[in-house]
């Protein structure tokens, strides 16, 4: 199935664009913020319309409040569907910055490496030969600080969204390390 990315990927392209929208994007996610509830619904929304996402979808980082758990129900039911299930995948919020803080990216193409799983084969530099050896970035929304005041965000947010699939019986837990 097609996957729909909430804040952390439909969005960010949108971010990416110098739209009144793409700005307004980019700066709550510069910030370590996240999506106002309707802009990132209205993405959803948008999104499991496509033609991908005909015979279901899976959603990676959405709905990431109550209010977007209850609007996802109501979106779904819009087209037919609903929600099999939630998984909340529990990570350690030192191996979250670890993780994220190991992020680069090319600014040319756009591809996207891990310093510690997925590094590129010359350190610091782009795999693709059409970059020429361009050197890799840090995104703004992987610095240690952005990624904390994320995770604040999430844990303040999580608790009623686990009860609320909890209560439906639509909750797996999953414990990463």
């Amino acid at each position: 199935p097609a996957v729909v990315r909430g804040a952390a990927g439909d969005l960010r392209q949108q971010g990416a664009e110098d739209t009144e929208l793409g700005r307004e994007v980019k700066a709550l996610l510069d910030r370590g913020q996240l999506a106002p509830d309707d802009l990132a619904c209205r993405t959803v929304k948008e999104r499991i319309r496509k033609r991908d996402c005909a015979s279901g979808c899976v959603f990676d980082g959405f709905p990431r409040s109550e209010s977007q758990a209850v609007a996802l129900d109501e979106i779904l039911g819009e087209v037919g569907r609903s929600l099999m299930m939630a998984i909340n995948i529990e990570v350690p919020d030192d191996e979250v910055v670890s993780r994220l803080t190991a992020r680069r990216m090319c600014p040319l193409c756009g591809s996207i490496y891990n310093e510690r799983f997925n590094p590129p084969r010359r350190p610091g530099l782009c795999d693709n030969p059409e970059c020429e050896e361009q050197a890799l970035v840090l995104l703004d929304d992987d610095l240690e600080e952005v990624i904390r005041e994320r995770l604040r965000v999430y844990h303040r947010n999580d608790a009623p969204i686990i009860q609320y699939y909890a209560a439906q019986d639509k909750l797996r837990v999953v414990k990463a390390c």
